[in-house]
């Protein structure tokens, strides 16, 4: 079942993921990591779905 996301929503996700890009140099190596995963497995989450 896919969900729909409001535009507030999604508004304020795209804001927090454009914070996070304009500080990512002052993050630390662990939340940097951290991260890294999270989109790494978000990726593949995605592309098994699309294929």
């Amino acid at each position: 079942m896919k969900k729909q996301i409001n535009q507030t929503k999604e508004e304020k996700r795209l804001e927090d993921f454009k914070k996070i890009a304009e500080n990512w140099d002052s993050l630390s190596e662990y939340a940097k990591g951290k991260m890294d995963g999270i989109i790494s497995t978000m990726a593949t989450m995605t592309e098994q779905k699309a294929g």
